[in-house]
This record gives structure tokens, sequence and C-alpha cells, in this order.
């Protein structure tokens, strides 16, 4: 194909670009109606069409000849920029409406769980400042000082990541002195006297920044409840605080005697942990109340009052015997660690209000291991009921235990 057929070919799309604005995108404009994209195949065709109604002579659209080929490349390029600019359109008409209405990304959350401080042969208390726990350039921090009282081997402390961030979830042992897993600092830099520190079981709840699917979710439910005074409106305002986890939103009831009372909202909100942070629970109330000269405008209604607390801890206690395989190299403690981590996994990942059903507590610990065979639970005969307003725990601050009391080897059925 010599240099002035190139040209010519290319004359020919520019006039026939020109003519797409004029009989494509000026209607629209015109009709104000949204933007569409066009196709490869409808690139190709148009173009094809105008060279032909031109009654050039080119003849040959096989598929491989070489006017062919160059169209379909120019199509191709055409139509990749017609998806690239649509997406960029549905972006930007998006953000704008986020911008306008300060609708921004949230942070993502801290990973949240707690850590075993163990020591034995103490005659007196042991008083447990608040720690930092260093395992490869991630860091945790205890929520509060605490105390491991005379007689008492261990005791349970609650720790949060020091960031966000999926990297933070840690499987359980993650943590271990007894192995070499975390260097453990005092805050106020007091010698620590204790024979091993370990995480029993996974810290999560870690997660990155929001992402663009979660926040058009929060923005439907924002516009659903513009209201913002109704009951969906606040619970929606609680999510949008950056490091809320869950929350329970009730009114009509004093909180401090529980008896009915006309004009109460009661808040009650979990960041992952047991004692959720003052900042939180102080972000939460401005967002809901409102802030003069500021953006937080509030959600609540005037003449009522507000009231916002921790989601309370419904202790879980589980004790269970479990029938294993007479053939199994696993160790007792390797069965019992195996088995008490799958069942703390599931009472402790249920959300507010979600009842301990004990049927997937055993289909939790069976399936812990193919060597599992059956498991009993003793003392529980029926399912734990939790009340809206707390989440059942088991280990940290308020949260139950976990025993197992019994490990038999059995053949196979």
């Amino acid at each position: 194909m010599d240099r002035l057929t190139i040209c010519f070919i290319i004359q020919a799309q520019k006039k026939s670009l020109q003519s797409y604005i004029e009989s494509d995108f000026r209607p629209l404009l015109v009709a104000a109606s949204p933007y569409t994209p066009k196709s490869f195949l409808g690139y190709l065709s148009a173009m094809v069409g105008f060279i032909v109604g031109r009654k050039i002579r080119l003849t040959n659209w096989k598929p491989g000849s070489r006017i062919r080929t160059l169209i379909e490349a120019i199509a191709f390029a055409l139509a990749r920029s017609s998806a690239e600019f649509f997406a960029g359109y549905q972006y930007a008409r998006n953000f704008n409406c986020y911008e306008s209405f300060g609708f921004d990304l949230l942070p993502g959350l801290k990973a949240s769980g707690f850590i075993r401080y163990q020591n034995t042969g103490h005659i007196s208390n042991i008083s447990i400042p608040i720690l930092t726990i260093s395992l490869f350039g991630l860091t945790y921090h205890t929520i509060a000082a605490t105390t491991l009282n005379t007689g008492d081997t261990f005791v349970d402390i609650d720790v949060v990541a020091g960031d966000v961030g999926t990297d933070y979830n840690l499987d359980a042992l993650a943590i271990d002195t007894d192995n070499g897993n975390g260097d453990i600092f005092s805050e106020t830099g007091e010698e620590l006297t204790f024979e091993r520190i370990f995480n029993p079981f996974e810290i999560s709840g870690g997660t990155e920044i929001e992402s663009e699917q979660s926040r058009q979710a929060r923005w439907k439910d924002f516009i659903n409840n513009l209201a913002r005074s109704t009951m969906s409106g606040i619970r929606s305002g609680v999510k949008t605080v950056a490091g809320v986890v869950d929350s329970y939103v009730t009114e009509n009831i004093n909180p401090y005697t529980g008896d009915p009372e006309t004009g109460w909202i009661n808040i009650y909100v979990s960041d992952g942990t047991a004692v959720v942070s003052p900042a939180i629970l102080q972000a939460v109330e401005d967002r809901i109340s409102g802030v003069l000269g500021t953006d937080e405008l509030g959600y609540r209604a005037g003449g009522t009052r507000l009231y916002v607390s921790t989601i309370a801890v419904q202790a879980i206690n589980i004790n269970y015997e479990l029938d294993v395989l007479d053939s199994s190299l696993l160790t007792d403690p390797q069965i019992e660690a195996l088995a008490s981590i799958a069942i703390t996994k599931y009472v402790n990942r249920q959300p507010n209000g979600g009842d301990v059903l004990l049927d997937l507590v055993k289909s939790a610990g069976i399936s812990a291991h193919p060597d599992f065979l059956r498991i009993r639970l003793v003392g529980l005969v029926s399912d734990i009921s939790v009340p809206d307003g707390s989440v059942p725990k088991i280990g940290g601050t308020g949260g139950g235990t976990i025993t197992c009391s019994l490990i038999a080897r059995i053949p196979r059925p």
C-alpha cells in the first residue's frame, strides 16, 4: 500500500470521526441523554460503511487484508478510548456526589483480639502495665493496665493493632514468647515478670481502606435516609464513623435505669475490643449530635437525649469432650488447640445479637481436623440466646472460657 493511499485512508477516518460527532454526540448533548460508549464492531462497521458509501476504490475487506487490518486497529483504539472515557465519566459522576456531601472513603479497621499473660509461682499480685508487642515489624498495644492475681496462672488482655490493614490479622500462636515470636515492651519501661505471652486464638478484623463498592452501598443507605433523624438514618450515620466495627441503636429506653422513657436515643458500638476507645465514642457522639461551626451537622432530632456506650460482651463458656481416631498422630495439646481455636473463631465472629447455635459449635470443632470423629458439649442442651446490644465472646476482657475436659481415642466406627 503506497503512502498516498494511506494518507487518503487517514483523511477518510478524520471525516468519518467528524460525521460521528455531528450525527451521534450532538443529539446526545441536546437531549441530555447519558453517554453510551461505542463498541469495536460499531466503530468498524461505521468506518467500512463510510468508505464504501464514498465509492472509494477499496474492495478487499476480507480478514487479514491490509485495509481491514488498519481499520480494525483504529476501531480497537477508538473503542478502548470510549470505554475508558465512560469509566472515568461514571467515576467522576459518583465522586462529585460524594464530594458534595463530604462522603469520603472510610479508613481501614485495626485488627483486635487478646493475648494471654502467663505466670506461675508468684506469691503476690503482678501489676501488668500497658504493653507494646513487636512482631516482624507489626506493632500491637494492650488496651489498659491489668493485674495477674495471686493464685491465677494467667490473665487475658485485649490488644489492638498499631495500624489498619489486613497484614495485622494473625493466626493463633503467631505471638508466642516461648518460640521467640514477639518482643514485649512495657509502656513505662519497667521490667516484666512472665513465663509466656501468646495469643491463644486469632487476632482479626483488620481491613484496608474502604472499597468503592462498600462506599456506594453506604451512599445508597445515606440517600434513602436523608431525613437523618429516623432510626435508619441514625444507624446510617453511626456506620460512617471510622473505627466502628459493629453497632446497635435503640430508642425510648432510659440507659441508666432500663425503664421505658420517651426521648432517649441509645447507641452501642464496638471497635472489635471489649473496651471501645474513648476517641471513637466521642466521634460517634459528635457525628450524631452535630457540632456547631463544623461539617458535623448531626442526625438526632431536637429535644432528644443521646447516650453512647460500648456494646456489652456476653461471656460464652464452652466445655466439650472430643472423640479422636486412635491412629491420629496428633498429641492431646495439639488436638485441644485445634478444636478450641475453631470453636472460638465461630463464637467470636458473631455480630451484635448473634445467637450461638450449638450445632454450629459442634460443626466448627469437628471440622478442625479429619481425625476428629465426635464432639459432645457438656452442660449445654440448647442454643445460647444473645440479645441485641450484646456480642458473644470467648476469652479476652469480660469473655468466657473454653475447656476440653476429655479426649477419647477410639477406632473408626
